[in-house]
C-alpha cells in the first residue's frame, strides 16, 4: 500500500472553503493540507492535549472563552513538548512534498497550525 495517496484520501473534503486566484501560496497550502489535516485529526489532538495538560486542565472549564483562548497559546507557545506533541500530529499525515513546503516556510506554517489547533481546542473542549 502506497502511503501518500492512503493519507490523502483519508482526508475529508471541506467543501466550505472557497478557492480564489487571488490566494497566496500558504493560503493555499492552509486551506488544501492543513484544515484538512486538522478536521481528520480533531479527536486526536483533542485528546492529545488534554492528557498533556491534565492537570493545569482542571480550572480551564471555569473559564471564559476568551481566556480559554489565550490559555491555549500560552501552554502551546511556553510548553515545548506539547506544542511539538500537536504538530507531530499533524505533520505526521503530510506528503513528502507538502513537508518540503512546510519545511520552505516553516516560521508561516507553524503559526498557522498553532493558530488554528488553538482555536479548535478552545472552541471544542469543554
Amino acid at each position: 500500500m502506497e502511503r501518500e495517496p492512503t493519507i490523502i484520501q483519508l482526508r475529508p473534503n471541506i467543501e466550505t472553503i472557497a478557492e480564489s486566484a487571488e490566494s497566496s501560496v500558504l493560503e493555499f497550502f492552509q486551506n488544501k493540507t492543513i484544515r484538512p489535516i486538522l478536521k481528520l485529526q480533531n479527536q486526536v489532538l483533542i485528546e492529545a492535549f488534554k492528557g498533556l495538560k491534565r492537570q493545569k486542565a482542571a480550572t480551564y472549564s471555569r473559564m471564559a472563552d476568551i481566556q480559554k483562548r489565550a490559555w491555549i497559546r500560552n501552554v502551546l507557545s511556553k510548553d515545548a513538548i506539547a506544542r511539538n506533541v500537536i504538530l507531530g500530529i499533524v505533520l505526521g499525515m503530510m506528503t513528502q512534498e507538502e513537508l518540503r513546503f512546510f519545511f520552505d516556510h516553516e516560521k508561516e506554517c507553524r503559526q498557522r497550525i498553532m493558530d488554528m489547533v488553538t482555536e479548535r481546542l478552545a472552541s471544542q473542549m469543554e
